[in-house]
């Protein structure tokens, strides 16, 4: 029934509007409140940046690089303050992440593939959304910069106690990275299209024919450095900034209108998220502390935006042996992301030790960015 009043209201087919409904993201990310596009590298940041398998992490100064990372979080939903406001019925869901992603590097050329699942929902009524990235990038040393583009995959499938209903689509993404544009700065834009998924199978009524991830502009800027002496004199430091737009959704709907089983019209206009962060390794070499905050924008219309606050650790935990004699330390990474009504919590993360420090393209000669902060694997 809702599906129909949203048409008659619009004057437009109703569609579910996926803006955020899958956390795409890395737990060092998360922690920096969501920022770290100008930090993306490897494999933590194809999550966020088509361009990451070139950026080179400051420790691989070989001509080439494996970086593989796994990320499993999990979150606690409550709609009563935004119940009262829309006037739907009290609700809490629960939900569980999964992110992956591999990246390969040979000198200039890389390419890299990520993957996120996100399962939620409550009381019989299930959305399990996912996002997959396939790239190719390459670096130009002469520019200092690193451009990558590639294929972003959304599917959806919704589960009710009456049925099940599956889509499926997919856009381009493109971007570049500026790596030491001015000493330990680095810039960065990233564009994706908009994605329309039809449904390719199933059949429940009321439900649209339509799922919609909008199209999403990034720009970031992120600053490596040693901090201040009224912190931790000459500990290594990162500091991101982060603006993300995303498109309008034309007769959308919620993705919380499927798990509360209710009307939710969303994503009528564009949105702006400011996201802002900072890293500071404590100890040298072992454990590094991250906080951070971002806007989570109204795309209701009819609600006001969220503040997130959000923080984390990340801590070595051992090395394995690697080709050539070589050492790679593993790391565990915690992070949180909270808002009235809203607690996400990424228990597990594990990655490579590194210290986030993005190198200047492969065969640039000259003096690193915060190399002074920074040592070899």
């Amino acid at each position: 029934m809702f599906v129909a009043l949203v048409t008659a209201a619009l004057g437009a087919e109703p569609a579910l509007d996926l803006s955020r409904a899958v956390t795409m993201n890395s737990a060092a990310s998360m922690g920096m409140g969501s920022a770290g596009m100008g930090f993306a590298s490897g494999s933590r940041g194809l999550f966020f940046h088509p361009a990451a398998p070139s950026v080179r992490p400051v420790e691989a100064r070989g001509p080439w690089g494996v970086l593989v990372t796994l990320n499993v979080s999990a979150f606690l939903r409550h709609s009563g303050i935004e119940a009262e406001e829309l006037g739907l019925h009290e609700s809490s869901w629960v939900g569980l992440t999964v992110n992956t992603a591999v990246a390969l590097r040979y000198r200039n050329g890389g390419g890299g593939v990520a993957y996120s699942t996100l399962l939620q929902g409550s009381d019989g009524r299930w959305i399990t959304t996912t996002e997959g990235h396939a790239v190719g990038s390459w670096a130009i040393p002469a520019w200092k910069a690193v451009f990558g583009a590639g294929s972003r995959i959304a599917d959806a499938e919704i589960e009710t106690p009456d049925g099940r209903r599956y889509y499926r689509g997919q856009g381009l993404q493109t971007g570049f990275v500026l790596v030491d544009l001015v000493p330990d700065w680095n810039l960065a834009v990233c564009w994706r299209e908009r994605i329309e998924a039809p449904a390719v199978s199933g059949a429940l009524a009321d439900v649209p024919e339509l799922a919609v991830m909008p199209w999403e502009l990034g720009f970031g800027a992120a600053w490596m450095g040693g901090s201040p002496a009224f912190v931790l004199a000459q500990r290594p430091m990162r500091a991101a900034l982060d603006l993300q737009l995303e498109g309008p959704v034309e007769g959308g709907l919620a993705v919380e209108s499927v798990t509360l089983g209710e009307e939710l019209e969303r994503g009528g206009t564009v949105s702006l998220s400011p996201r802002a962060g900072v890293e500071l390794e404590v100890i040298p070499e072992h454990l590094r502390v991250r906080a951070g905050s971002w806007l989570e924008p109204d795309r209701t219309g009819l609600a006001r935006g969220r503040i997130h606050g959000t923080g984390g650790l990340e801590t070595r935990l051992f090395e394995l042996p690697g080709p050539g004699g070589s050492r790679w330390p593993v790391s565990l990474s915690l992070a949180f992301d909270r808002a009235g009504g809203y607690t996400h919590l990424k228990w597990l993360a594990l990655g490579l030790w590194r210290s986030g420090v993005v190198g200047v393209p492969y065969g640039v000669q000259g003096p690193e960015p915060g190399m002074k902060n920074s040592s070899p694997l």
